[in-house]
């Protein structure tokens, strides 16, 4: 069971509820790809991008895509 609850808080950390490994792709709207994570913690440093809107796409190891979301950060 997935919980794919998650949001931006303190600026600069994705928050993500998911109890399994996951493959993270954070890209610009203009489709340039500007972190890619492999992770199974639930806290994302996201303090280096700048101010804008990006696509969140999160899947699991065996590449099924279980998420794909805009993000809007605005520090």
């Amino acid at each position: 069971n997935i919980d794919l609850n998650y949001k931006i808080y303190d600026k600069n950390i994705l928050n993500i509820n998911i109890a399994e490994r996951i493959h993270i792709t954070i890209t610009e709207m203009q489709g340039k790809i500007c972190k890619k994570i492999v992770t199974d913690q639930n806290q994302i440093d996201i303090s280096d991008l700048q101010d804008g809107i990006y696509t969140c796409s999160i899947a699991t190891e065996n590449n099924t895509l279980i998420l794909k979301q805009n993000l809007i950060i605005k520090k």
